[in-house]
């Protein structure tokens, strides 16, 4: 008990001198100001690149395809590289994102893509994002959306030892827009009071800060969801709220954690929410 309750008072005493020390240097800045936001970016290629390692022999067959669909993208031939999938990689477009095409694995790989290639939850994320585009769900806004970079480039916030949700979305409605941050997750290993689920009111707490330092972006709002790739009944199964009652999935939605696989109206649910809150 005593070490339980050394640890709270330590985290509590950290995080106050963190957040007193980040105070200050806090500040909104265009993403585009450079290029960290593109993957791969460098004298050979500023623009940005993938970087897939492969073994001549080997993969001889998909260098082919590779050398084919690297033509198609270039020439802007969007019908004939959208959704092909050369041995578990896939290329997706989603005309909203920053740069095109977002790489997605559909089974284990047996070479190296970097960065990463987009996970199952990750690539459904960004196909619902375009179809919600194209339906409609985020009429009145202009829609961008950005996979956030891993490493230099990254947008991140220094909680549980600093966290980067995978993607960022912005709604703009002439001089306001709306900044959300997206992690599609597994949360089975999470608890409530764990940071990252945490974090839709950490970001509210970040942006009052801001909005005092610079009040000329009082028209930015910051935002934070989850997409669980959890099982709402698992969690609710495993969970419990602050009075040590089971959780229940209208509670946890009103955390911002949405569930992909059980509403095909998640991505309306998040645009109807930041836009009340």
């Amino acid at each position: 008990m005593a070490i339980s309750l050394l640890r709270k008072y330590c985290e509590l005493f950290y995080g106050f001198r963190r957040k007193q020390w980040e105070a200050d240097k806090l500040e909104y800045r265009p993403i585009t100001e450079n290029r960290k936001y593109l993957p791969g970016v460098s004298e050979a290629a500023p623009d940005g690149s993938y970087t897939i390692t492969l073994d001549r022999v080997r993969h001889d067959s998909l260098i082919k395809q590779l050398s084919n669909l690297r033509e198609s993208i270039a020439e802007g031939d969007v019908d004939f590289w959208n959704e092909k999938v050369a041995e578990g990689l896939e290329f997706i477009w989603c005309e909203r994102h920053f740069y095109q095409p977002l790489l997605a694995s559909t089974q284990g790989l047996d070479f190296q893509v970097s960065p990463v290639s987009l996970n199952k939850g990750e690539a459904d994320f960004v196909r619902d994002v375009q179809a919600a585009t194209k339906s409609g769900v985020f009429e009145g806004y202009e829609v961008y959306l950005l996979r956030n970079q891993t490493g230099q480039g990254a947008v991140g916030v220094f909680v549980d030892g600093g966290f980067y949700p995978d993607f960022i979305l912005w709604l703009v409605k002439g001089q306001s827009q709306k900044v959300v941050f997206v992690d599609p997750k597994g949360l089975r290993h999470h608890k409530p009071d764990d940071s990252k689920v945490r974090f839709h009111e950490t970001i509210k707490d970040i942006e009052r800060d801001l909005r005092q330092q610079q009040p000329e972006n009082a028209g930015i709002e910051l935002h934070a969801f989850l997409i669980s790739e959890t099982h709402s009944s698992q969690l609710v199964s495993q969970w419990r709220d602050a009075a040590g009652q089971p959780v229940t999935r209208e509670l946890m939605e009103s955390w911002n954690i949405l569930f992909r696989e059980e509403d095909d109206r998640y991505i309306e649910k998040l645009v109807e929410r930041i836009s009340t809150i």
